[in-house]
């Protein structure tokens, strides 16, 4: 793909010892986190980065101990993000026709992401009415139907259930509300003509 890896950001930290400063730079391909904070680093939920095995093994460190990570691109403002308590962390292996060392990759993955535990909160990766409406009856087991997207999408504004978040290479939402709401929703919308079940 022509100038693909312009689309590439940054993830770095600084590990301060007495007299030296160390700073660890990946490659990042994508990001979602909350949007940014000036004063305060902000929540990340999902990043997956690109480096060497020292690179890869410091970050992995850094994450699980909670410290901060300035992540960037160039459509994401740079910025201090953390992961929080148990982030889960993935981490593989890419060999590439023409290098003799591969490539480490990580993706590192918030509580949040994984929908740990009773969450009102649904993080999703793009804000298409067609994954938004797979992502809700997915989660919450909903009897949604494909047809119903672009309504449960507008549905979802109209509410000011959907929150844009900070996203590197996709446009990630958070949706909030609980199954029975939803469900609420959809019998309103059957009732009032603004969905239908189509025929058998």
């Amino acid at each position: 793909m022509k100038n693909a890896h312009e689309r590439f950001g940054f993830a770095e930290f600084e590990k301060r010892f007495k007299d030296t400063t160390t700073r660890i730079r990946l490659t990042a391909d994508c990001f979602i986190g909350e949007p940014a904070d000036r004063n305060v680093p902000s929540q990340g939920h999902l990043l997956s980065v690109f480096g060497t095995d020292v690179e890869v093994a410091a970050l992995w460190a850094a994450v699980l101990g909670e410290e901060r990570i300035r992540v960037g691109g160039l459509e994401l403002r740079s910025h201090m993000v953390h992961f929080g308590e148990r982030p889960s962390v993935y981490r593989g292996t890419l060999t590439l026709p023409g290098r003799r060392r591969p490539i480490r990759h990580m993706v590192v993955a918030s509580t949040q992401l994984r929908a740990e535990g009773d969450q009102p909160r649904i993080i999703v990766k793009g804000n298409s009415p067609d994954l938004v409406l797979r992502a809700a009856a997915n989660f919450h087991g909903l009897p949604l139907l494909p047809e119903w997207s672009e309504w449960f999408s507008q549905r979802l504004h109209k509410a000011g259930r959907m929150r844009p978040l900070a996203g590197l290479n996709c446009a990630p939402v958070a949706i909030r509300g609980t199954k029975s709401e939803f469900l609420e929703w959809i019998g309103a919308g059957l009732k009032h003509g603004q969905i239908q079940i189509p025929p058998p």
